[in-house]
């Protein structure tokens, strides 16, 4: 159930427009791999779905 609700509040920040972490810095952002945005795309479709039912 944790992880639906974190997908539903990363969902919800997504379409707020609060998709920047003021945290990371531009070599934080560098570091992120393929594998690594594959597994968050799949997060989001499932969000997306989640929100729409």
């Amino acid at each position: 159930m944790a992880s639906l609700v974190a997908m539903l509040e990363s969902y919800e920040n997504l379409i707020a427009g609060k998709i920047e972490n003021p945290m990371l810095t531009k070599e934080d952002y560098d570091q992120t791999d393929a594998k690594e945005l594959h597994f968050m795309d799949i997060k989001w479709c499932l969000a997306s779905v989640v929100r729409r039912a």
